[in-house]
């Protein structure tokens, strides 16, 4: 096992390193590379931060103590501290008019959609420099109401292949940018996607209904590369209207569909997609995360109430939080967790438009 030694290192600064991982047996010979990073802090953070950043869209770092947040339709990421609330740095003219993001599974790339173009832009986190976009070439659903563009966007390594997925279906190779998979092509038009940490499970959600969708991906090497999904099946007619947002556990087996009519957090074998879990915290949930050490949280639109909760996989809720504030709304779809499990963030609305973030420890 690795540890830090913090031992004289100067406070308030982050210090970042890259370990190489090899075999000592000759006949294997490829090598891994994990990023590492540490916050050394002069003191204690806050229990509570609110950032006046009416952001729309947040997104965390998986390395970093950072989130990356944008107020949609602008041009610019700003680059906050999750344990300070300070920002840390701009990455400027990123796309025309930033929607969802995603940060890649080692904190190297952060994906940034572009609603306007229809593209997708990688940002090299290690520079701050926007690289070449591609387009999504999203299918066009027989429900345009629910398909004019991306909603969601998570990146997983599969099978040692980092995959870029949308909410609306598609699967691109996050290096070559070349299109995986596109599903699917039938009547309903899909907006929420999320695949498991081992990147062995995919799961997508439809707005309207809550129709949820999962199957189970492989990646091959063979002529020249192939992404496989095999469907599993379809849970029908939905899970009660209203989906926002949708999580899968680090092992692929549960999912976590978010659907504002459905009162409550149910969660679904995703194999055999019969409910195992019902999650009790309040009505009108609208966002779902799994954090690093596997804990399921879940968010609700209440207002400023108790919104938020964390549970671990066998549904035993482990603490209640208060995390927009008394008087605002947790954003659809716009929570998340901190790279190392400490800090729950979440975008907030008030009267329908992005107001402030909202910091809160989970201890």
């Amino acid at each position: 096992a690795l540890s830090a030694n913090p031992a004289g290192l100067d406070p308030d600064q982050l210090y970042t390193a890259q370990i190489q991982v090899s075999s000592d047996e000759t006949t294997i010979e490829n090598t891994e590379h994990i990023n590492v990073s540490l916050w050394v802090g002069s003191s204690d953070p806050d229990a509570r931060l609110e950032i006046d950043i009416p952001a729309a869209n947040v997104a965390s770092d998986p390395v970093r103590p950072y989130i990356y947040a944008n107020r949609g339709n602008d041009t610019d990421v700003e680059i906050l501290n999750v344990y300070t609330g300070e920002s840390v740095g701009l990455i400027e003219d990123v796309t025309s008019s930033n929607g969802v993001m995603a940060v890649s599974p080692d904190g190297q790339y952060l994906y940034v959609y572009d609603i306007a173009n229809n593209t997708i832009t990688p940002v090299d986190l290690a520079t701050g420099t926007p690289q070449t976009s591609w387009s999504t070439e999203f299918l066009i659903p027989r429900i345009p109401a629910y398909g004019r563009k991306v909603e969601s966007l998570t990146v997983e390594r599969v099978d040692g292949r980092d995959v870029v997925f949308t909410g609306q279906g598609q699967a691109y190779d996050a290096t070559k940018h070349e299109k995986l998979f596109a599903e699917p092509e039938g009547n309903f038009a899909f907006n929420f996607v999320a695949v498991s940490k081992n990147g062995e499970t995919w799961c997508i959600e439809e707005r309207g209904y809550a129709y949820v969708r999962c199957g189970g991906l492989s990646y091959s090497y063979l002529e020249g590369g192939k992404l496989s999904l095999e469907i599993y099946g379809n849970i029908e007619p939905g899970i009660g209207g209203n989906g926002g947002d949708i999580a899968i556990s680090d092992d692929g087996t549960m999912v976590y569909p978010i659907a504002g009519g459905a009162y409550e957090f149910n969660v679904f074998n995703t194999r055999t997609l019969e409910q195992v879990q019902t999650l009790l915290l309040g009505e009108y949930p609208v966002a779902g995360e799994i954090g690093p050490n596997g804990i399921f949280y879940g968010g609700r639109d209440s207002g400023g109430t108790t919104d938020a909760a964390a549970y671990d996989q066998a549904g035993n809720r482990l603490a209640v939080y208060s995390l927009a504030g008394p008087g605002y709304h947790m954003a659809t779809g716009q929570m998340v967790v901190s790279g190392d499990g400490s800090r729950l963030i979440a975008a907030t609305i008030d009267y329908g438009y992005p107001h402030h973030i909202a910091i809160i420890s989970t201890d």
